[in-house]
């Protein structure tokens, strides 16, 4: 049990119980891949023992302050008033209370299954009604781990978002893994990601500026603070 997140160094947990894995830190940092942690990351990523700044992050606001904080310490780094990361065989939990608001996210891997799936509890420890957004960020990457040309490789990624299914699509028109009969740069990207919630959202986003806003950072984006309109 980890019960503070500014550790020495990061401290993560590797989830993968078949072909599809993920890191996650205790801080709430991390990436997913499939297949191969290097020539196949899902979402970006780079490493930074200092900072460890590059993750799939929850974000909590409060409708009525205007108070936000991340689910997990990072991006945000708000002092929680209490902070426990449990890592388990297969499952990372996170529990924090900010705010008089308590939340548990926790993120697994199903055995046999190209998926992860975060589950999120939250309850009011107040005695007044709360109202709460929740927003989840994360950067696709598809490809392969050497990211030299980012903003080159970002125009091959076409986004797509499926309103029945309240899920977000994404496939890539290149790949720089050659096949087996060595063809390269002009191979699509053979799968397709996907970011879904249970619950239907209201808004969403498809770019970086448009959920950090210009000039803006992952600890205090710009669409939490109204910044920003979503599309």
């Amino acid at each position: 049990m980890i019960t503070r997140p500014d550790t020495p160094r990061p401290w993560v947990n590797v989830i993968c119980p078949g072909d599809y894995g993920l890191v996650v830190s205790q801080a709430g940092s991390g990436f997913s891949w499939r297949s191969d942690v290097k020539l196949n990351m899902i979402t970006r990523w780079e490493q930074d023992l200092l900072k460890d700044d590059w993750g799939k992050y929850l974000y909590l606001r409060d409708n009525d302050s205007g108070d936000y904080w991340s689910l997990a310490w990072k991006p945000v780094c708000k002092q929680p008033e209490s902070y426990q990361c449990r890592h388990g065989i297969g499952y990372t939990t996170i529990n924090s209370l900010n705010d008089e608001i308590s939340s548990s996210f926790t993120i697994f891997v199903p055995p046999d299954e190209p998926l992860e799936i975060w589950m999120v509890k939250l309850r009011n420890e107040s005695s007044r009604k709360r109202s709460l957004s929740l927003f989840s960020y994360l950067e696709w990457r598809l490809g392969a781990v050497t990211d030299s040309h980012r903003e080159f490789h970002k125009i091959f990624i076409e986004t797509e978002y499926m309103k029945k299914e309240s899920a977000l699509l994404a496939s890539k028109r290149l790949w720089e893994l050659g096949n087996r009969q060595g063809q390269q740069w002009n191979m699509d990207w053979k799968y397709l990601a996907f970011h879904s919630s249970s619950i239907k959202p209201n808004s969403f986003v498809i770019n970086r500026e448009s959920f950090l806003g210009k000039y803006g950072s992952l600890e205090s984006p710009a669409i939490l603070k109204g910044g920003s309109s979503p599309m």
